[in-house]
């Protein structure tokens, strides 16, 4: 896959264990951020609001943290004032990615996104945004327990 340019379906096996939360979007450029989309706080940017991660944004140890999975689309223009615009971020819980490319063998194993809309089993980097563990590989979904507030790598 690649950069996502759209939204993408998720699943969740137990939605009631589902937490998202409303953040506000930096408006120092215009962007756009996708359902789907990893999202974090980008602390050479912006150390209040979030920003969706692709692979051009190099991540800082000890500074950007992953929040969580973007749970609708925006896009905002450069200078938008930030307090209006919002967006609901999956930040806990069991979120499950449509792919052909996990099997149960990888059950446990961390998962790493190497662009918007690839993931890949891997221990993250300044160049990868670590997602979580899976948890289960089922009907063309591999579902991800994220690990969210912390490090990226």
């Amino acid at each position: 896959m690649a950069e996502l340019t759209q939204g993408r379906d998720l699943s969740n096996r137990r939605p009631s264990a589902l937490f998202t939360e409303r953040f506000n979007v930096d408006t120092s450029v215009a962007r756009s951020i996708y359902r789907g989309q990893p999202v974090i706080l980008d602390k050479s940017v912006d150390t209040v609001n979030i920003v969706g991660w692709v692979a051009a944004v190099t991540l800082v140890t000890a500074a950007d943290v992953f929040i969580g999975i973007a749970n609708e689309n925006i896009t905002v223009a450069a200078g938008d004032l930030e307090v209006t615009k919002e967006i609901d971020v999956i930040t806990d819980g069991e979120v499950g990615f449509q792919s052909a490319a996990f099997t149960d063998a990888d059950v446990g194993k961390t998962v790493v996104f190497t662009d918007s809309g690839t993931l890949a089993v891997g221990t993250g980097s300044a160049t990868q945004c670590t997602a979580g563990k899976i948890t289960r590989v089922a009907n063309g979904y591999v579902y991800v327990q994220l690990t969210t507030r912390q490090f990226v790598f």
